[in-house]
């Protein structure tokens, strides 16, 4: 069954028109509302795609229904979008609201996990100050090198669970920057995974 059978399954039923998909897709709009999970374990209700973390409510006011589904759907499907002005926009215009949800609920969620990470070490470590890296990180969205590798350090040393990808490592000053070349190496290995794909490509080249 094709991605075009499984969306006409599941949304013709819930819609007024009955047989034609892309008559039916007209009723339906994406009005903003999103539902962040904490692992991607759901299934997208419209095309049955699994391994959606994030679920983009859409709704058939004529109906009364809706459904969750992944983002890419609201664009392949042409979905409707509901502006910050309050009209409905479709293409290229809809593609970058849905896409700058999404941007924001992946930013939120990496917020939420370092900030978690930060109140468990704060729990295990009397010396941890969680207040001045809680307002470095809120001020910058990132921290320095010497900061990331003093958290990997005690992350490791009191066993905390964390997700290095979401410990934003800023480069873009000279001082950060020469924080990570003044490190030996074996230490700033340690902050590889930290890193993003950009930044090891330019340290390798340095």
């Amino acid at each position: 069954m094709s991605w075009a059978q499984r969306a006409a399954r599941n949304l013709l039923p819930l819609s007024v028109e009955q047989d034609d998909l892309a008559v039916a897709l007209r009723e339906w709009v994406y009005e903003r509302n999103v539902v962040v999970l904490e692992s991607p374990s759901e299934v997208c209700q419209l095309c049955d795609h699994p391994g959606i973390r994030y679920q983009f409510e859409i709704v058939n006011h004529d109906t009364g229904h809706s459904l969750f589904i992944g983002s890419e759907c609201i664009k392949r499907f042409s979905i409707g979008v509901r502006s910050g002005s309050g009209t409905i926009v479709t293409g290229e215009a809809a593609s970058r609201s849905v896409d700058a949800d999404r941007r924001k609920m992946e930013q939120e969620a990496r917020d939420r996990s370092v900030l978690n990470s930060l109140v468990e070490l704060a729990a295990t470590d009397d010396e941890f100050d969680l207040e001045d890296f809680i307002v470095y990180y809120q001020r910058c969205g990132a921290f320095t090198p010497n900061q990331v590798a003093l958290l990997q350090w005690r992350f490791q040393r009191h066993g905390v669970a964390h997700e290095p990808a979401c410990f934003k490592v800023s480069l873009r000053r000279h001082r950060e920057q020469e924080q990570l070349l003044r490190m030996p190496e074996w230490k700033a290995r340690r902050l590889w995974p930290y890193l993003s794909a950009e930044q090891r490509s330019r340290c390798e080249g340095a």
